[in-house]
């Protein structure tokens, strides 16, 4: 109303108006109710919180809220601004709310992950906030629930959550793997080496020979992150099989698995120094296993000296 009147801005403390003479008398008794509001003792933690509750427009609700627990972490009146914020109907603010909770928070949460009304992209963010502190049998069961309403970004953070429990989280990663397309089986697969556990190789060298370039992709990248010595040769016939995608991923696997391998023991594959790009067999003792020279890629039980094998360059 006092711009109507005026041009007036708030410099170095004071409030300041340009304006002509016939509006000084309009605008005058304006200035002295902005001074005067200007000047009361505001209580803005709880200014805050009420704005956090009773706002119409979400955004403007989220924004106080978030605000009020950056300046006032811990207060009573943020802690309960905090909790009236988990029923709010906007479920953006429901989660930010619980994850600011910390555990008192995590029922909203689990609410969340679990919902199918609210929009699929708050689910998963749910599904992370939680991370280890959602039940593996719960975890399991929104994952289900995911899969069968095809909530895609919940179910890939189930997926990437599921590694952190390792074996028992095997059978579960296999079934998605197996039964699922692309993205979802390619996020299996990378949950799969996050476990950790060596029964997880044999469905991922399984899945090197999928028919979509992108689950053998994401077997070749989880076999290079966490993969064995055995795993090598499957890579190599991978690479000479795939496209220029898969051939590339299956070389930086095998790369990665040399790399954690620098140190071969006789009988394990190592990356052979006087030819870049070609793998061999360590010198062996009498009696150990080595590459046949005169039938390539078959066991000999001879000490013959290291054969190479070559491995072609992506490109």
């Amino acid at each position: 109303a006092a711009n109507a009147e005026g041009e007036v801005e708030i410099r170095d403390g004071a409030v300041c108006a340009q304006a002509s003479k016939a509006a000084l008398p309009r605008l005058l008794p304006l200035l002295l109710d902005i001074g005067q509001r200007l000047t009361q003792n505001l209580d803005v933690a709880r200014r805050l919180a009420d704005n956090a509750r009773r706002d119409p427009l979400p955004g403007v609700r989220l924004r106080n809220l978030l605000v009020l627990a950056r300046e006032r972490p811990g207060e009573p009146v943020t802690r309960d601004a905090l909790r009236a914020a988990c029923s709010d109907p906007d479920p953006q603010i429901r989660l930010r709310a619980a994850a600011e909770l910390g555990a008192e928070g995590h029922e909203t949460l689990i609410a969340l992950a679990a919902s199918t009304e609210d929009d699929d992209t708050w689910s998963a963010q749910a599904v992370s906030a939680l991370a280890q502190h959602l039940p593996l049998e719960r975890m399991k069961a929104i994952l289900g629930q995911a899969l069968r309403s095809r909530r895609l970004e919940t179910a890939r953070a189930c997926l990437t959550s599921l590694g952190r429990w390792r074996a028992a989280a095997i059978g579960e990663l296999v079934k998605v793997l197996e039964s699922e397309q692309d993205d979802l089986a390619a996020a299996a697969a990378l949950a799969l080496g996050g476990t950790g556990e060596a029964s997880a190789e044999p469905p991922l060298l399984r899945a090197l020979e999928h028919f979509s370039p992108e689950i053998q992709i994401a077997a070749a990248t989880t076999l290079g992150r966490a993969g064995s010595v055995e795993t090598v040769l499957p890579l190599q016939e991978a690479a000479e099989r795939g496209g220029r995608d898969v051939r590339r991923a299956a070389h930086q696997a095998i790369a990665e698995i040399q790399a954690r391998l620098q140190d071969a023991a006789p009988g394990q594959l190592s990356l052979a120094a006087n030819e870049a790009g070609q793998l061999s067999l360590p010198e062996a003792e009498a009696g150990q296993l080595s590459l046949a020279p005169e039938a390539p890629g078959q066991l000999s039980s001879r000490p013959e000296r290291p054969v190479a094998v070559p491995i072609q360059p992506p490109r």
